[in-house]
């Protein structure tokens, strides 16, 4: 079944919003977040659009697609040789003038996993699982094309730092380094299709900026202007503490200045064990249980291995990559899916519970750090602590 926003008085911002599946992992109703059901997340290496996580800040956009038009435009100090240049595109123009490219690309909220950390200590922002990802297919032209036509170009980046994206969604707006967004290998898209069909409103219909490698809020959904600047962007999301990498150190009261702090941009290594779901029993008969999970990494790195140990860490076995585990190493924007047929410590079957942690390790050596104290920090992001479920 759907549920949407029925009922909704006409002064409701909310009042508009689109129909979603039940199965959702609601975590707050206005503004809509919900995470991907966790029984299944990875029966498809391509998640269903229904099935996909939903992060948003404010009510969602109604935009008309007839009436829109894409405004670029680049500061007279960022390549615009001195006079600010202004290029606008209808939807049309996007599809008629530029050629289309589809790119599979795993979106990550990069408060994914949150939850855990507040068993270390309270974070602040949503209580997210392991399900704030998804997986799909968009189709789109290439953002570097459309700055080509804007006059920015390799020849240009020096002079050009930043690339802002702002949606409809005001005052939300975000910004990637130029050379992220000229890179011929970084396959940044101007995105008008999802999994074979147009957006949907609770992803950015008609056009959103996806970003390969990047986190989720770089990813601008209801994308109405780009703006080529020698700044970052100015809202909270950029600017703010929102999405920094922040100290484990800091607490509320004692918060570093954010313009001291980066701005996240790729994500960290990644697993997940989503499959079976803890909630159900293990048989006391059983020496083996069968697991299943995602991984990923940030930059387009790939997944070398995953291992999932039963006995806290001693004995670690190695998971069968799947889907996904083609990918160019480099070039890895998908998450590679895992399977594994892990063997259970005679304990587990004494005492009927086992823990089983997983960790991935990408293509460039980075593993999965084993303590949660690592990983907090008070905004809860970037949470990429071994994941451990307790089977009973």
């Amino acid at each position: 079944s759907r549920t949407g926003a029925e009922g909704a008085g006409e002064d409701d911002p909310y009042r508009a919003e689109p129909q979603r599946l039940d199965v959702l992992d609601v975590l707050q109703r206005q503004p809509f977040n919900a995470g991907s059901p966790l029984s299944l997340l990875v029966d498809s290496y391509i998640t269903p659009t229904p099935m996909w996580f939903v992060r948003h800040h404010h009510p969602v956009p109604d935009l008309d697609p007839a009436e829109y038009v894409l405004r670029v435009r680049v500061d007279a100090d960022a390549g615009g040789g001195g006079a600010e240049k202004v290029l606008e595109l209808s939807l049309e123009d996007l599809r008629r003038n530029y050629e289309a490219h589809t790119v599979t690309v795993t979106i990550q909220c990069a408060g994914n996993r949150r939850k855990e950390l507040n068993e270390v200590s309270q974070t602040q922002g949503l209580p997210w699982s392991a399900g704030a990802i998804s997986t799909g297919e968009f189709r789109g032209v290439l953002l570097r094309d459309v700055l080509r036509d804007a006059g920015v170009g390799a020849e240009s980046a020096p002079s050009s730092r930043h690339v802002h994206f702002t949606g409809a969604d005001d005052p939300f707006d975000a910004s990637i380094p130029i050379r992220k967004a000229l890179d011929p290998y970084g396959d940044v898209l101007l995105a008008y299709e999802m999994n074979g069909e147009p957006l949907p409103r609770d992803h950015g219909f008609p056009l959103r900026s996806i970003v390969p490698g990047n986190l989720g809020a770089r990813n601008v959904k209801w994308l109405t202007d780009i703006r080529v600047a020698n700044e970052v962007a100015y809202s909270t999301w950029q600017r703010g503490l929102a999405y920094k990498i922040l100290p484990s150190q800091a607490r509320q009261g004692s918060l570093p200045d954010p313009a001291t702090l980066h701005s996240i941009q790729e994500l960290p290594v990644q697993s997940a064990i989503v499959f079976p779901d803890p909630a159900a029993p293990l048989s006391a008969d059983d020496d083996s249980v069968t697991l299943r999970g995602y991984a990923y990494s940030g930059g387009g790195r790939g997944i070398a291995r995953v291992e999932l140990s039963a006995d806290d860490g001693d004995t670690w076995y190695p998971a069968t990559l799947t889907e996904g585990a083609d990918q160019p190493p480099d070039r890895a924007w998908a998450w590679t899916l895992w399977e594994v047929d892990l063997p259970l410590p005679q304990t587990a079957r004494l005492e009927n519970s086992v823990t089983i942690t997983c960790r991935a390790v990408d293509v460039a050596g980075n593993s999965q750090p084993s303590i949660a104290h690592a990983a907090w920090n008070f905004r809860g992001v970037l949470n990429n602590i071994c994941h451990s479920l307790q089977y009973r």
